[in-house]
């Protein structure tokens, strides 16, 4: 486990570094880094690119990022995700997704395990299906690209990643009485 102020420096090079490939569209650090956890175990980002399927492209990122100088081993490295152990023991992954799927992958990787299971149940009673890839009524998907519009199409305002732990946070979203952040 780390102190997320102890890794900060860490996860902001890596994310300079990610961010700086022109094919990446979109970049986030998600999971309880992005859920700014006093303590975290290890780090996760997202990107998305135009074309998935471009071989050049996703092993040009995959390379990026398991070669920075702070990595002292490769744990997998494949065309949607690599994991990496940096010297001070921090894992590290990166996923990658379409353009489509990105807020859906945001969305999902970024809430804690309860937050995800209570949104799936509430998507579920909808009669629609709720995964990393999109928000699917049968086999279409209907929203995936932001994760403003899944918690809208499930009938609730947005919620900020430092509230997603599964508390209250989802009622309150549903009764438009989320806190503000401060």
């Amino acid at each position: 486990k780390f102190l997320l102020r102890d890794v900060m420096k860490e996860i902001e090079l890596v994310s300079e570094r990610i961010k700086k490939i022109k094919e990446v569209v979109n970049f986030s650090v998600a999971g309880s880094a992005r859920r700014r956890k006093e303590v975290i175990g290890d780090v996760d980002f997202l990107v998305s690119i135009e074309d998935i399927s471009n071989k050049y492209i996703v092993e040009k990122i995959m390379n990026t990022f398991v070669t920075m100088d702070n990595v002292v081993k490769v744990i997998g490295k494949g065309e949607t995700k690599s994991s990496v152990k940096t010297s001070n023991n921090l894992n590290m992954d990166l996923r990658l997704v379409s353009n489509s799927s990105f807020g859906a992958a945001l969305q999902y990787f970024t809430g804690s395990k309860e937050h995800n299971i209570a949104l799936r149940r509430i998507a579920i009673k909808e009669g629609l299906k709720l995964n990393e890839y999109g928000l699917f009524k049968g086999e279409r998907k209907i929203k995936g690209e932001t994760e403003e519009e899944i918690y809208e199409r499930l009938g609730m305002d947005w919620i900020p990643p430092e509230l997603r732990e599964g508390e209250e946070e989802i009622e309150l979203a549903q009764k438009h009485q989320l806190p503000k952040l401060i």
